[in-house]
């Protein structure tokens, strides 16, 4: 699967030091273009000044983003980015003696005017940026970067900036090398774009680039894995951050049953989607539906589920995050679904790269698991967590996959974080910004067993009212007589079911309260009411009982 599907190339001291670019490193742009990788030329250059210094040089492209980020263009049609600095600018600079050149929408001069320029931005309250290209300098509207420039050409072509390199020399190209999944400087880079690359070529402008483009960063044959975007699993014993890269590697989360394997994955789905990665996770048992409560994430479960081959689909609707809830399907239901579902997104991210992670909870029941690259769609070499109590019965092809392992400690606050290039080393796991709600839907709907009900109390003689489930529970409770909740109330009996046989120690706790509150002031239709929203809102909030989608910000926004 390769990873980068598109190449941002800056002009000036990154392609040519002066005069056309070379053969070589055009014909390795030829060469990226005919294996599918799209490329854009991002340039300070006024467009008109690039067609008369370079013809046809634009050609060469799918993209040139021209004027720092102001200007898009491709084969037919130029677009501004940006309303053009104010007309009054230039005839001020003027007037000051600096000789200066309009384009659609900067204005370009020479670095040495810097405190002219700024004078006159000063002297008419204009919300305007000075950029400097080395010796040279540009006057642009605030918030217009290569960057954005990028990021606009990269949605006209449908590519995500996570799956973009960009190479660069100046100290205008600092923001399409941040926006881009990959940055990398030239080795005639400026020192401040070097200090900031992720990686620095061996050679200087063209030949650098020619090597890189033929090389084996851009194949995957040699993944550069950048920790500026990065997954923060906790602290380790020095309290640094223990991390992990968020591109191009895969991870395994293990431990024992109740050891937190879904907080920590959730831990991991939360950091990725705020990164503006795309995903997919396979959630057998309900355990990721709070996440829905995030921006760009959609939950769907029950009937929403949409036809398995489809699903790919939605992601060129606009999803970022999709979260497949399958509680509601027994498990040979399940595995059809998902049996129907993979070619469909293998043959999508063999075609796109995305989504960037597929995350798999409860691995080891899942038949793409156990004969992954036995007649089983090829899902891809990066990008797979994988969350499972039972790692030895997953396929050892897959195990392989997966060079970082966390391995979770009974009571879920601890772990083994082994990396692929490092010791074991032992960790305390961070904080969520959602509420994890381990299998809700169990618990919800499933019935308990007959010993494991509550029985509410009555009166000797009279019909005994029990809740199987946790949604028997809040349907009885508005019903019951004030004596009945307090009855229970004063025995602590809500909040020891809770603990006893759902194992939620932190709602237990929070209607221990509840109980002790009824015990100082006696109101038991208070206590009725805060044991209603407490239970409602830790295992049915809004996005479940509405069944809400959460629609994703579209794929072309990339990382915010």
């Amino acid at each position: 699967m390769r990873w980068y599907r598109a190449v941002a190339m800056d002009l000036d001291g990154t392609l040519t030091l002066g005069g056309w670019p070379s053969e070589a490193v055009l014909g390795a742009v030829d060469g990226l273009r005919a294996d599918g990788v799209r490329t854009l030329l991002v340039t300070g250059r006024i467009l008109a000044d690039l067609d008369v210094e370079f013809p046809g040089l634009a050609d060469r492209f799918d993209l040139v983003v021209g004027e720092n980020g102001g200007v898009l263009r491709s084969s037919g049609w130029t677009r501004p980015l940006a309303d053009p600095v104010d007309p009054n600018l230039l005839e001020r600079l003027h007037d000051a003696g600096v000789r200066a050149r309009r384009g659609e929408v900067l204005l370009a001069c020479d670095g040495s005017a810097d405190h002219l320029a700024l004078d006159a931005i000063e002297s008419l309250g204009l919300d305007v940026q000075l950029v400097r290209n080395r010796a040279a300098l540009m006057l642009i509207p605030s918030g217009v970067t290569k960057g954005t420039g990028m990021r606009e050409g990269l949605a006209e072509l449908g590519v995500s900036p996570h799956n973009t390199l960009a190479v660069g020399d100046a100290e205008n190209d600092h923001s399409m090398l941040t926006a881009a999944g990959l940055g990398v400087a030239v080795a005639n880079a400026v020192a401040g774009l070097r200090d900031h690359a992720d990686l620095v070529l061996a050679e200087s402008d063209g030949a650098g680039v020619s090597a890189l483009l033929t090389g084996p960063v851009l194949t995957g044959q040699r993944p550069v894995r950048t920790l500026r975007r990065r997954i923060v699993l906790g602290t380790g014993v020095d309290q640094q951050p223990a991390v992990l890269p968020a591109a191009q590697t895969n991870l395994m989360v293990t431990g024992a049953s109740e050891s937190g394997k879904s907080y920590l994955a959730g831990l991991v789905v939360e950091q990725l989607a705020a990164l503006g990665y795309v995903l997919l996770v396979i959630d057998p048992e309900g355990d990721h539906v709070s996440l829905g409560a995030l921006r760009g994430v959609t939950v769907l479960a029950g009937n929403q589920l949409p036809d398995p081959a489809e699903v790919p689909t939605l992601y060129g609707q606009g999803l970022s995050c999709l979260i497949l809830d399958l509680s509601s399907l027994h498990r040979p239901g399940r595995e059809d679904y998902l049996r129907r579902m993979w070619p469909a997104v293998a043959a999508y991210r063999a075609e796109t790269a995305l989504p960037h992670w597929i995350v798999l909870e409860e691995a080891q029941n899942l038949g793409w698991c156990h004969h992954a690259g036995l007649d089983t769609p090829d899902l891809g070499e990066w990008g797979l967590c994988l969350v499972s109590y039972q790692p030895d019965r997953i396929a050892a092809p897959v195990l392989d996959r997966m060079r970082w392992r966390v391995e979770l400690s009974p009571g879920g606050h601890s772990a083994i974080l082994t990396p692929p290039d490092g010791p074991p080393m032992p960790i305390t796991i961070g904080r969520r910004t959602t509420p994890h709600v381990r299998h809700w839907h169990k618990y919800v709907d499933s019935p308990l067993p007959d010993h494991e009900r509550f029985a509410f109390h009555t009166a000797p003689g009279g019909p005994a009212p029990v809740a199987a489930n946790l949604r028997e529970f809040l349907t009885l409770l508005p019903d019951l007589p004030d004596e009945v909740i307090t009855f229970h109330a004063r025995r602590h009996d809500f909040s020891r079911w809770l603990a006893g046989v759902y194992r939620d120690h932190v709602l237990a706790s929070l209607i221990a309260t509840c109980e002790q509150d009824l015990v100082a002031h006696g109101d038991p239709r208070r206590t009725r009411r805060l044991l209603a929203e407490l239970v409602t809102v830790r295992y049915l909030p809004p996005e479940r009982t509405t069944a809400a989608v959460t629609r994703a910000s579209p794929i072309r926004t990339g990382e915010e």
